[in-house]
């Protein structure tokens, strides 16, 4: 199970279904992050702002062998009140 109060800045997530198809499998590790949106930086450096939204799944990669796939309704939260309002963990291994 994905502890509530982990923090997702630092984690590598692949964007795995978006409303934006350019959006569409974009991966990289989360720089940064708001109420609205996550800012990635890929693994050539460019920074990627990807509206919450518009995701409706994602990977967030927590270790070599953790990977939980959590739908994006649930994203649309401020970080601090994220210990509140996880859920949507779809599956994970």
């Amino acid at each position: 199970m994905l502890d509530k109060t982990i923090e997702f800045i630092g984690k590598d997530i692949r964007i795995v279904e978006c409303t934006n198809k350019n959006s569409n499998h974009i991966q990289g590790k989360i720089i940064d992050e708001t109420k609205n949106t996550f800012i990635l930086k890929d693994k050539w450096n460019h920074l990627k702002v990807i509206a919450k939204e518009s995701i409706q799944k994602m990977e967030l990669r927590l270790d070599s062998e953790k990977v939980y796939l959590i739908s994006g309704q649930n994203l649309k939260v401020r970080p601090e009140y994220r210990v509140k309002n996880i859920g949507g963990i779809i599956s994970y291994g």
